[in-house]
Formats: C-alpha cells, sequence, structure tokens
C-alpha cells in the first residue's frame, strides 16, 4: 500500500539545534562510517529512529543504549568488523539486530523507509528509518509508558492519516503472529492513538482485523 513519502523536514541543517541524544546517535554512526571499508546500510527503527525524527526537539524524553536494526539478513561482516572496532575505542551504544517477524510489521515495511544519510553527512553508510507509520504500529503490541511518549512524540511531529494508518495496522496484523489477545489489544491501543471519535472510527473501518 501506499504510504506518505513527502514528509516535512525534520533534521535541520543547523546541528547546534539538534538534540543532544540526536548529535551522540550521529557521531556514533560517524564513527562507525569511519572504520567501513565500502559501502553499508543500516535500517532503523525503535528509539534512536524516534530521535531523528524529531531532531529537534531539544529534550528527548529519553535516551537509548543501543540501536534497534531491523535490516533484513544480517549486519555483515563489514559493519561487524566497523562496530567492533567503534567499540575499542570506547563507542557506548550497541546495535541490536532484530530479524523480520519478531515485531509488528508489514512484510513490505522496507520498501517504504526514509533515508537521512544526507542531513546526517553520512556517505558510505546508508541510514534509512522505519517510516513513522510503520513506526508507531511496531511499538503498538509492547505498548509501555516508553512507548506511549515515543508515539505521542512522533504525532506531535507528523500527521497520521487515520484511514491509512487503520488500513497499514490490518497489513501488519496479517504479516504477524497476533493471537486474538493482541488484536484485543490493539484496539484498545487504536483509542489511544486516536482520541478523536471520528478518526477513530475511520481508523477501525480501515483495521478489519481487530477485535473490537
Amino acid at each position: 500500500m501506499s504510504l506518505p513519502t513527502q514528509l516535512p523536514t525534520f533534521i535541520p541543517i543547523d546541528e547546534a539545534t539538534w538534540s543532544r541524544e540526536a548529535q551522540r546517535l550521529r557521531d556514533f554512526l560517524k564513527r562507525l562510517e569511519r572504520h567501513l571499508e565500502g559501502d553499508a546500510a543500516l535500517r532503523i527503527y525503535g528509539s534512536a529512529a524516534v530521535t531523528f525524527y524529531t531532531t529537534a526537539d531539544r529534550e528527548p524524553s529519553h535516551m537509548t543504549e543501543d540501536i534497534d536494526v531491523g535490516h533484513p539478513g544480517t549486519l555483515g561482516p563489514e559493519l561487524q568488523r566497523a562496530f567492533q572496532q567503534a567499540k575499542a575505542e570506547g563507542a557506548d551504544i550497541s546495535l541490536h539486530l532484530r530479524p523480520p517477524g519478531l515485531w509488528l510489521a508489514a512484510n513490505d515495511w522496507p520498501d517504504h523507509c526514509i533515508d537521512i544519510s544526507r542531513p546526517l553527512q553520512l556517505n558510505s553508510l546508508l541510514i534509512i528509518l522505519m517510516h513513522p507509520y510503520d513506526l508507531i504500529i511496531s511499538k503498538m503490541v509492547r505498548w509501555n509508558e516508553r512507548d506511549a511518549a515515543d508515539v505521542e512524540l512522533l504525532q506531535s511531529r507528523f500527521t497520521c492519516e487515520p484511514s491509512v494508518f487503520g488500513a497499514r495496522l490490518n497489513q501488519a496484523v496479517h504479516s504477524s503472529m497476533v493471537t486474538d489477545w493482541q488484536k484485543e489489544q490493539l484496539a484498545d491501543i487504536l483509542e489511544e492513538i486516536f482520541v478523536d471519535e471520528t478518526e477513530l472510527q475511520s481508523a477501525r473501518e480501515a483495521a478489519t482485523s481487530l477485535i473490537f
């Protein structure tokens, strides 16, 4: 399905306006790039992706100790070698690889990622973020206080069209191992994401797999 691709500018050119957390994560990725001998790519989701999407928020809700990577396959020997060298230099951030299928996401989520390599001033290391819609959906199974805060932060930056989101959530449910109990929980969480009754109804009509 089609997701919005024309996202508003979310990484300001002036790095002085970035949050400290965004600068810290970017510095780690630049250090990683310095140790690469060829090109490599990371598809990032989780709190690190939220941090980059909300770079202009000077005080992020929390810091992260690792960068969640959902790259299909493995990190590969080149990235593993670069990471070990960065770690030997004192890097305090880890790369956390979770293979596809271990979180709630549509099968084609890699096709909708957003490339942020240029504003991060990276050349050989391609950094692509999980699309905001998919990022919100990926947080809906665990849904603790931190996940809710991340989603609220994303919603403050990006408008989520209810019917498109509901259809995307429906696609993710079909692509993942989701129990009936989880479908009920997802339906409840949908009420927290869309508090407006009209928007909620629109999202519900599109998310036909959920149990309301």
